[in-house]
């Protein structure tokens, strides 16, 4: 029987868990890019009209999460990190054409 390993946020967010993570160690910094590709299904709570947690963190001017735990990281390892939490939408999806945040998509 295989092993499973999950890495999810449970203790910063509600609940996420990115499909794909890609760690970049470079000498002075360690980045962290959360992937989740997604239809357009599961990215909106249509009960509050709120975009759940996995789209809220991506926006690290208004949400806390991602830079709280770079700076936890950094005091924990004494190292830089840099966290960043990308969203795949398919290129028709009507989500991937509005503002999200401070980022505009277009």
């Amino acid at each position: 029987m295989p092993m499973t390993w999950t890495l999810g946020f449970t203790e910063y967010t509600t609940v996420f868990y990115p499909d794909f993570i890609m760690w970049l160690v470079a000498k002075d910094k360690v980045y962290i890019n959360f992937i989740d590709p997604k239809g357009q299904m599961g990215m909106k709570d249509f009960a509050t009209e709120q975009y759940k947690e996995k789209v809220a963190i991506a926006d690290k001017a208004t949400n806390p999460t991602l830079p709280n735990i770079e700076k936890e990281l950094k005091r924990i390892h004494k190292k830089d990190f840099v966290l960043n939490s990308f969203i795949l939408l398919r290129d028709k999806s009507e989500l991937g054409k509005k503002t999200i945040g401070s980022v505009e998509k277009g």
